[in-house]
């Protein structure tokens, strides 16, 4: 029955946002799905085993990594951070992940027998203080700082002056600009920046179309219900 509960425990997580309540979502599995879950409390600890594993793997491949870049992006006061490394070789105990990775999106192999680049969320909070340029720096340190934890929860120093010192690439939309101008502070190595401008099209496109009979519902690249209007994507 374990990997039944294993299934049923990422289903939750991917379809949570459908679901108020865990006795609701408990009713709508199948018999044998609700059986191998017991328990809202083995719910609980299945989920948080996953979460740890998570960690694990993502202190492993930072680990072995090259070079490293940082995005992030807000939703009202969280901020999900997400990092990026290089691998030039996987040790042994890594030789599993791959396939893993390529389905589930994080790990794409550029060749034959590498190199790969690694994607991993590392920090998914809301914001402790104020949604600025400096608490937003200090987001990125602390996500950093927690990614570099061992199995015991203490800092593996010599990893974290490497991920540190080998950071070399921002990316974000256009909210974040001054982000990576005080970012190399912590990351002294940060020179390279990607921008992601679609938010200031969207804004640009709410702003030059106005009110008017000439826009319809018809038109499939708008979402007519909002006002302004804004491009769907």
């Amino acid at each position: 029955m374990g990997y039944r509960a294993v299934v049923a425990a990422r289903a939750f997580l991917e379809t949570f946002g459908s679901f108020h309540s865990l006795d609701v979502w408990l009713g709508a599995l199948g018999g044998e799905e609700r059986q191998a879950f017991e328990s809202a409390w083995h719910c609980k600890r299945l989920v948080t085993t996953m979460a740890h594993y998570e960690r694990m793997q993502t202190h492993r491949l930072l680990r072995e990594g090259a070079v490293f870049r940082l995005e992030a992006d807000g939703l009202e006061r969280t901020y999900q951070v997400e990092i990026g490394t290089l691998l030039w070789s996987l040790p042994a105990c890594l030789q599993h992940l791959p396939k893993h990775g390529q389905q589930e999106g994080w790990l794409q192999e550029l060749g034959p027998r590498g190199p790969w680049v690694i994607e991993r969320i590392i920090g998914m909070q809301e914001f402790p203080q104020a949604m600025d340029c400096e608490g937003k720096v200090a987001m990125l340190e602390e996500c950093v700082r927690r990614a570099c934890q061992s199995a015991s929860g203490e800092i593996d120093a010599k990893m974290h002056r490497h991920v540190r010192e080998q950071m070399r690439v921002w990316c974000s939309d256009g909210a974040d600009l001054q982000v990576p101008m005080a970012a190399p502070a912590s990351f002294p190595g940060l020179k390279f920046y990607a921008w992601d401008e679609s938010h200031s099209a969207q804004r640009m496109g709410a702003n030059s179309m106005k009110d008017g009979d000439e826009i319809t519902v018809t038109d499939t690249l708008l979402v007519t219900g909002k006002r302004p209007y804004s491009l769907a994507t």
